[in-house]
């Protein structure tokens, strides 16, 4: 979890508290249900943000260049299994990493969910770290995200 630094890193939970209460709060905040209402399994969560670390890897991550769009973001709408108008995985994808961002950062009850794109705008962000969140991510989602056929 070393993908928060400095101030973002003072109070961190243990890697077990961690876990758990990002699965409560995954389940409680219903991160695995798409704006169309379907539930997307962690695989299917999983892959998407693994095809997005590879096209990031491809392009160089630039998440202010604004002319060539190669933002986390940017790469969830390229990369989703249904094409880019496939809002349900990029929702579930960003959720997910909104509460990975909030759990870390130790801030409960504040918001719903952290704002992962300003964590990936901040100044200093490097790619090792996005791309150490975006892996975490992946794989919290294949331990813990819903099981089954998908969509």
């Amino acid at each position: 979890m070393s993908w928060l630094t400095g101030a973002e890193a003072r109070a961190l939970p243990s890697r077990e508290t961690w876990r758990q209460e990002t699965a409560r709060l995954a389940d409680e905040k219903r991160v695995w249900t798409g704006l169309s209402g379907a539930i997307l399994t962690g695989r299917e969560v999983a892959d998407h943000l693994g095809a997005a670390v590879a096209r990031l890897e491809r392009e160089s991550w630039a998440p202010h260049d604004m002319r060539t769009f190669r933002s986390v973001g940017m790469a969830l709408i390229d990369t989703a299994p249904g094409g880019a108008g496939d809002r349900d995985a990029r929702v579930v994808a960003t959720r997910l990493l909104d509460l990975l961002v909030h759990v870390q950062a130790g801030a409960p009850g504040v918001c719903a969910f952290g704002a992962f794109d300003a964590w990936e705008g901040r100044a200093g962000r490097t790619w090792p770290e996005v791309k150490e969140l975006l892996t975490t991510a992946a794989q919290f989602a294949r331990e813990h995200g819903p099981q089954g056929g998908g969509r």
